[in-house]
């Protein structure tokens, strides 16, 4: 048989698109590492240019307070505005929030009486729907209403209605208290008399004999009546896009106010997650079924607007924590997970916190640092974590093209040994083809030699090629006629 290139088996593929695959992966991940920018001197702008766009412009004007008796238009104009940055809201994630059904926690959870005694039933009772493109439209306009020396305030836009809230009007739409004491601390523990770090942390983490301030604060060994008040905390207080999984310091001095009856100035704190939200580039976008509230309150029209309902698993009820893995045996609500849940739970153990609430093990020499070591600390860690994530990907990349590659050499074997099967099939059927003619000439020409020597016919003609079948013809007797 001869060989040719359909019956070699083929060589591996070059490795070039291999190549060309991790290049473009490569050049994708690159263009999102934010690019630092570099000095030198600007180019001095014409007095024809405008300093500065209107939306930019319009997102760093602070308004005057609503009561023009507080500030005089002298004062007003000679205050410098407040740095609220231009971001984008058309991709940020807008959390609706959750609720508890009230007459099933209360008859069989602890928290739900933790939260009667601060007067916070109305806030995790919100089950509103709530209207995305208002929510974008209210974080898109939003801006800083109070001076430094007053009451902290904000107001919005939407729809061309203004919005103006401080920590009482929030506090009367939502019908929970106002006062109390207002703290906020991301990098540290929060300093407040009566607040002792251990206690609080014994009384999260019972079972545990090793309690210190440097602890791992996860969630996954929370009571059910802790676990619950932790998402509600993250939701409806001070939410997060991520991150369930661990406590923030933040978080824990929440829940130690909460479990010692401590009044807080919660208003005041979701007016400043707001603006956390408002500034940061990768956070979601909070209070959805809060702010429809708020948007009812001030007449906003919400007829004709797309409204999103909360999800089934927004409301904690018996359902929703079956599916979340909280079982009840022998009236004790213990946590077994599903087996399908162990990807979401170990997806959850390495979520990390927002950049304001994550929790910092640096040592205290560290914290004191000059902010250029710090940036260029953080430019390190982040050009680290990028090539981790690169080589992660290329790895995973090469494995499964080595797969394919693997894959597609086996098919090629296959095909080649099929091809190998036909070619010979092909040969065996030309012998037999060729064999067959050469039969039926030869009982052609017996039978015209029968008819001329009958007279039948007048003679027999040669034809080209009979010369090489005569000797067979001849010694072949011719079979008896009957």
């Amino acid at each position: 048989m001869a060989r040719g290139w359909r019956g070699e088996v083929p060589s591996p593929l070059p490795p070039f698109p291999v190549v060309c695959v991790y290049l473009s992966c490569a050049f994708q991940l690159l263009d999102k590492i934010p690019r630092t920018k570099q000095g030198g001197k600007k180019k001095g702008a014409s007095s024809s240019q405008p300093p500065k766009s209107a939306k930019k412009q319009r997102l760093e004007i602070r308004e005057p307070s609503p009561n023009p008796a507080l500030q005089s238009d002298s004062e007003s104009e000679e205050q410098a505005p407040i740095p609220l940055r231009s971001v984008t809201f058309v991709d940020k994630r807008v959390m609706g929030g959750r609720n508890i059904d009230l007459n099933f926690c209360s008859s069989e959870f602890s928290f739900v009486s933790w939260l009667e005694d601060l007067n916070l039933i109305p806030l995790v009772q919100i089950s509103d729907p709530y209207y995305i493109k208002l929510v974008k439209e209210f974080y898109s306009n939003l801006r800083m209403a109070s001076n430094q020396n007053e009451e902290f305030a904000l107001s919005s836009s939407v729809k061309g209605e203004r919005i103006y809230l401080n920590a009482r009007i929030l506090a009367s739409i939502l019908h929970i208290p106002h006062t109390g004491l207002y703290v906020f601390e991301h990098k540290k523990w929060p300093e407040v008399e009566g607040f002792h770090l251990n206690q609080i942390l014994l009384i999260l983490y019972p079972n545990d004999p090793n309690v210190h301030p440097n602890m791992a604060l996860t969630t996954n060994r929370l009571s059910v009546d802790h676990r619950r008040l932790h998402h509600l905390i993250v939701h409806q207080i001070l939410p997060t896009g991520g991150g369930y999984a661990k406590l923030s310091r933040m978080q824990v001095f929440l829940m130690w106010c909460i479990l010692s009856k401590i009044e807080f100035c919660f208003p005041l704190l979701m007016l400043k997650a707001m603006v956390r939200a408002f500034s940061q580039k990768k956070s979601v976008l909070p209070f959805g079924s809060i702010l429809t509230k708020v948007f009812q309150h001030f007449h906003i029209r919400l007829e004709g607007e797309v409204a999103t309902k909360l999800n089934k698993e927004d409301t904690y009820n018996k359902s929703t924590l079956n599916r979340m893995g909280w079982k009840k045996h022998e009236g004790i609500w213990t946590y077994c997970p599903k087996a399908d849940q162990a990807p979401r739970i170990a997806r959850e153990e390495q979520e990390d916190n927002p950049p304001w609430e994550a929790q910092e093990q640096a040592a205290p020499a560290q914290a004191h640092t000059a902010p250029a070591q710090a940036q260029s600390s953080s430019s390190t860690t982040d050009y680290d974590r990028m090539m981790e994530f690169m080589t992660s990907q290329f790895s995973s990349m090469q494995a499964s093209f080595n797969g394919q590659f693997k894959q597609i050499k086996t098919q090629l074997g296959s095909l080649a040994e099929d091809h190998k099967i036909l070619h010979s099939e092909f040969e065996n059927v030309d012998e037999g083809v060729y064999y067959d003619l050469r039969v039926v000439k030869r009982r052609l020409k017996r039978m015209e030699r029968k008819l001329a020597n009958a007279k039948i016919i007048d003679c027999c003609e040669n034809t080209s090629g009979d010369e090489g079948d005569s000797s067979s013809d001849s010694d072949t007797p011719a079979p008896a006629e009957s």
